[in-house]
C-alpha cells in the first residue's frame, strides 16, 4: 500500500470517528448542564473542535513521522505539505478549544476570543440576539457582532435560557 492510501484511508477512519462521535457530545453536553447554575457558569468552545484538532494533530504529526524516518519511497513534495497542513490546523484547534471561552458571572457576560482582548458585556448592552439555521446564536449590541456560540458549545442551552430570562429579542 502507497503513502497516499495510507492518508486517504487514516482521513476516512478519522471521519468516521467523529460522524459517530457528534450526538455522543450533544447528550454529554446536556447531562454536563443540568449541574449549572443560570446565574454563574461558562460556555466553552465545542468539543468537536478539541477532538478535531486531536485526530488532525495526531494524522498530520504521524504521517510525517512515516514518511520522515519509515517511507522507503519516493515522497513528493505536496504529501508534506499536506501533511504540516493537518498538524499546524490540528494544533490551532487545540489551542481554540483551550482559550475561547464565554463566562457568565452574575450580569456580567465575559467574553475571551482566540486572538483579541477579553470583553466585559452587561446583559443590558445586548439588543438582540440571532439564532441560524445550523443552530448558532450570534449576540448583537445594535449592528454589532459581539460573539457567537455554536450549538455544540457545552453550555449553550443553559445560556439560551439566560437570555430568554433577561428577556432579550431573539430573531430567526
Amino acid at each position: 500500500m502507497n503513502f497516499l492510501s495510507e492518508f486517504l484511508l487514516e482521513i476516512l477512519f478519522a471521519v468516521v470517528i467523529i460522524i459517530i462521535i457528534i450526538p455522543v457530545i450533544k447528550i454529554l453536553n446536556k447531562k454536563a448542564e443540568e449541574n449549572m447554575d443560570e446565574d454563574s457558569f461558562s460556555v466553552r468552545g465545542p468539543f468537536l473542535d478539541f477532538l478535531g484538532g486531536i485526530l488532525c494533530t495526531l494524522l498530520g504529526g504521524a504521517s510525517l513521522v512515516h514518511i520522515i524516518f519509515f517511507a522507503n519511497y519516493t515522497i513528493q513534495l505536496w504529501i508534506y505539505v499536506l501533511c504540516s497542513l493537518f498538524l499546524g490546523f490540528g494544533l490551532f484547534l487545540i489551542i481554540y478549544h483551550a482559550i475561547w471561552e464565554v463566562r457568565v458571572d452574575g450580569d456580567q457576560i465575559i467574553y475571551i476570543p482566540l486572538a483579541a482582548k477579553k470583553q466585559v458585556i452587561i446583559f443590558n448592552a445586548i439588543t438582540r440576539v440571532k439564532i441560524n439555521k445550523d443552530g448558532e446564536i450570534m449576540v448583537y449590541d445594535g449592528d454589532k457582532t459581539l460573539f457567537s456560540v455554536k450549538e455544540t458549545c457545552k453550555g449553550y442551552n443553559i445560556f439560551i435560557s439566560r437570555l430568554e430570562r433577561e428577556k432579550i429579542k431573539f430573531d430567526s
